[in-house]
């Protein structure tokens, strides 16, 4: 027990002098006035100049007292730190790692997250060839066979060498007793953002060290880099709770230049530079595709989320890791922003525009979306795709030669996803009454609100056309059931097996003779030829029935009851009294 709590204080007193000590450094960032010069400035305070990032006015300095009243400088920041580590401690106590795996590229690019964001798709539009991606991480690892296709020169701005190798040092710079928690983050990042966009160049910069510290400073020089080496997406994978002013001049001064800036949010808390304006900021999702537990933010939500649990990417020493995070979320979005970048159709404005196109919402309120790669590249490309499949059934009806026809519809959209109101369906019917009909609709996934009916005729034929107010057909997804109805004013009977669309199944099942019409050109189905001899009932077009329709067809209805009961009993009246008797009796 002793032991135990000697190791213990031990670690905390260690703890509590390498915070002190990075506490103390004696290093600050200054921002200098247009009419200034650092070399002037320097030897009039006698400190040295550390680093520097001219295009911010901003350096790097010894840190030395007077500063603040010197009126050349305009603004002294600490030389403050964030992070990429993804070993956040969650409610549940877990420690997020990452857990080395046997893997592939075959494997990678097989895995379910990408199926689910539909990247194969994507790639018939765009693979991202001719766009340049910056990862500022940990660095990458060159030789990695996930890796090597995609891969040229970057810069570190840790060790300030031209290599951007992530490779793990045995150090502990944070001072958490944790050796080497980062490395290998720089290469996951990079193979996640090569399986969704691998004819992408990857520019890699290293900002952080192994273990996934760094400094605010380097991420602005990283960007400043970046945009210097013709990089037109960057992905920043690490976050802190405070940021400084200066990441967000250097963020304005990427976007400035047409780059696009995707940052991961932080644990509950959506941070920096992820919470600057012009950054695309991404959370994650699980593998059920909600909300995971570190995406629950208690002030306004991230652009985009993405998965992010259990995702299998390069780490280091040749090897695969599954890992979890904000981090392992915010390459897919950085990839598919490459993709859309791509098309050649899509600047960094568009990219921020159309990214969302399709997104799903994760939760029931609908209030954060999952990107869905396919539609964000097809709006980028301005290419829909429209493949649909209507199915129906005609068996939820008690019998088909009654005064009643009962009709189960649904769509199943293959490809991009569309406004339900750019979509009708057609039933194709002979009609063996002469009085006008009524349609409603019973039950509705979409919403019995949102779905209308009209009849018309066409081809010597008569239909009923379904469409919709309002909603949102996803790509990859169906409609749910429409449970519709109609009925002839008077009550007629129909025989439904002379429908040309009657469709006698017990499940809904595809069915072309249900026709599908987007943007009133016919997209699915077969339509009918016309027939040699039919009779035609001119009909007036009903929507969805309200009381008052269905007062007036029941006053129609008696109306018509009373006349007959009156002229029956006229004709009576007007007979022989001796043969009325005589069929009174």
């Amino acid at each position: 027990m002793k032991t135990r709590l000697i190791w213990i204080g031990l670690f905390v007193l260690t703890m509590v002098w390498q915070r002190t000590a990075r506490a103390e450094e004696l290093t600050v960032i200054v921002a200098i006035s247009a009419d200034a010069t650092i070399d002037q400035i320097a030897i009039d305070h006698d400190i040295s100049v550390l680093a520097e990032l001219p295009e911010l006015s901003l350096f790097r300095v010894e840190a030395a007292s007077g500063l603040e009243n010197d009126a050349r400088i305009t603004a002294i920041y600490p030389d403050s730190t964030l992070d990429a580590r993804p070993s956040y401690i969650v409610a549940t106590g877990d420690i997020l790692e990452a857990a080395p795996a046997a893997g592939s590229v075959q494997q990678v690019e097989s895995q379910p997250a990408l199926a689910l964001l539909r990247v194969a798709q994507a790639h018939t539009i765009s693979r991202g060839a001719g766009v340049t991606v910056a990862i500022l991480d940990t660095g990458v690892e060159f030789e990695h066979p996930l890796l090597t296709d995609h891969l040229v020169s970057g810069y570190d701005f840790v060790s300030v060498d031209s290599d951007a190798a992530d490779e793990a040092d045995g150090s502990d710079t944070d001072g958490d007793w944790m050796f080497d928690e980062g490395a290998g983050h720089g290469s996951h990042v990079a193979g996640i953002i090569a399986s969704v966009a691998p004819d992408a160049t990857i520019l890699p910069v290293r900002i952080f060290d192994s273990n996934g510290h760094g400094f605010n400073f380097n991420v602005a020089q990283g960007i400043i880099y970046a945009v210097s080496q013709g990089a037109d997406v960057i992905n920043l994978s690490g976050n802190t709770s405070s940021g400084e002013p200066f990441l967000q001049d250097a963020i304005n001064y990427a976007a400035q230049a047409g780059v696009v800036v995707v940052a991961s949010a932080g644990l509950n808390n959506i941070g920096y530079p992820a919470g600057y304006a012009n950054t695309i900021s991404v959370a994650a999702t699980d593998i059920n595709d909600w909300r995971t537990a570190l995406s629950h933010f208690s002030t306004g939500d991230v652009t985009s989320y993405a998965p992010g649990e259990q995702i299998l990417s390069a780490y280091h020493g040749g090897r695969y890791a599954r890992w979890t995070g904000h981090s392992m979320a915010t390459p897919f979005v950085t990839g598919t922003a490459a993709l859309m970048m791509a098309t050649g159709n899509c600047d960094a404005d568009c990219v921020q525009a159309t990214l969302m196109d399709g997104a799903r919402p994760i939760d029931v309120n609908e209030l954060g979306r999952r990107l869905d790669v396919y539609d964000a590249v097809g709006s980028a490309a301005d290419q829909q795709d429209i493949t649909l499949q209507t199915r129906a059934t005609n068996t939820s009806d008690d019998l088909p030669q009654d005064n009643v026809r009962k009709l189960w519809l649904q769509i199943d959209n293959q490809a991009h996803t569309l406004s339900l109101d750019e979509l009708t369906l057609r039933y194709w019917y002979q009609n063996e009454a002469v009085s006008a009909e009524i349609f409603h609709c019973d039950w509705a996934a979409v919403g019995c609100a949102n779905v209308t009916g009209t009849f018309g005729v066409d081809r010597g034929m008569q239909y009923l056309e379904v469409g919709f107010a309002a909603g949102v057909l996803f790509g990859s997804a169906d409609s749910g059931q429409i449970q519709l109805r109609t009925h002839h004013v008077d009550w007629a009977t129909y025989d439904e097996t002379n429908d040309y669309s009657y469709h006698a199944v017990s499940d809904l099942e595809m069915w072309e003779r249900v026709t599908a019409y987007y943007n009133g050109e016919l997209v699915w189905g077969t339509e009918p030829d016309t027939p040699t001899a039919v009779t035609v009932v001119a009909q007036a077009s009903v929507g969805q029935p309200s009381t008052g329709t269905f007062l007036i067809a029941l006053s129609l209805t008696l109306l018509i009851a009373a006349t007959v009961h009156y002229l029956v009993g006229l004709k009576l009246r007007q007979q022989p009294a001796g043969l009325r008797a005589t069929r009174q009796q």
